[in-house]
């Protein structure tokens, strides 16, 4: 469905009733990232998974503002308009820092903080000194933009980029994201977003959040190592940590089971819960940590 929120009208998929749970796509993604884990949730709580600004069918504007606390601020609007009430925010990869800032901006707006390879440290070395010049080029420039696209037309590299992930992904899902890199307007959308994109704004901040935060990582993932998540668990509060071992940077979509018994597992430990939740009986596939 569509909704009118702030500056944008919102691409929502929503499903089940109870607490609202908030999921946050990353970049480059969209709403259909969270369809494997949503059902497994939705016997419990109402699900929203929305389309970030720039993204799929939640399209840009004009000179929107995809910065962090542009995207954050959006948010927000859209949740004082359309919920009214804390969520539970999961966020995978930058959607992890859309919450993240989000917690700090507006505490009132969040309960709790899930995060799946969450993108929360700044890029080191070489790649932090060119990822976003790169992205502003391509942003910058329609033509860049729709060569972009027509690249990405090629089956074969969106193929080799989702194997980056170190996920391995369902056919449905693969031709999803298919979709969408042949469209011209979420490329400019992902590439705007990639080059305001300003962790070190972010990263020393987070010891500041107070709300409890649980970090999910996948053993495999090759976007955002394993050690990002010991290193984030280092800095904050209250926090408990789970590495998910053979699973990638698309945990969420690779294995839905384990994910959903990990975000049912620790919410069943707050005020939040409609249902008893028992603890995840895949244990051995993971290792925790606090």
């Amino acid at each position: 469905m569509t909704v009118k929120a702030g500056d944008y009208h919102w691409h929502v998929e929503r499903s089940g009733s109870g607490p609202v749970c908030l999921l946050l796509h990353g970049t480059g993604a969209s709403a259909h990232s969270w369809r494997p884990l949503m059902p497994l949730l939705a016997a419990h709580y109402t699900t929203l998974a929305i389309d970030l600004p720039g993204h799929a069918r939640t399209g840009l504007i004009g000179n929107d503002d995809l910065s962090l606390s542009g995207m954050a601020a959006a948010i927000i609007r859209f949740l004082d308009t359309q919920v009214r009430s804390p969520v539970i925010g999961i966020g995978h990869s930058a959607g992890a820092a859309i919450l993240a800032e989000i917690a700090l901006t507006r505490p009132d707006c969040l309960m709790r903080m899930i995060s799946i390879n969450g993108a929360m440290v700044p890029f080191a070395g070489v790649a932090g000194l060119i990822f976003s010049p790169l992205a502003r080029l391509g942003a910058g420039s329609s033509l860049l933009t729709g060569l972009f696209a027509r690249r990405l037309r090629n089956r074969d590299l969106v193929g080799r980029l989702l194997k980056n992930t170190g996920s391995v992904i369902d056919s449905e899902q693969i031709q999803s994201y298919e979709a969408l890199c042949q469209d011209p307007a979420h490329v400019k959308g992902a590439l705007t977003m990639m080059a305001h994109w300003r962790l070190e704004e972010l990263y020393p901040r987070l010891p500041l959040l107070e709300l409890p935060v649980h970090l999910i990582a996948g053993s495999r993932d090759r976007m955002i190592p394993p050690r990002h998540a010991h290193q984030l668990a280092a800095r904050l509060g209250d926090v408990h940590l789970d590495i998910a071992n053979d699973l990638g940077h698309l945990a969420h979509e690779e294995r839905p089971s384990l994910v959903a018994d990990l975000v049912l597992s620790t919410c069943a430990t707050g005020p939040e819960t409609v249902d008893p939740v028992h603890p995840p009986t895949t244990s051995g596939s993971l290792q925790h940590a606090r």
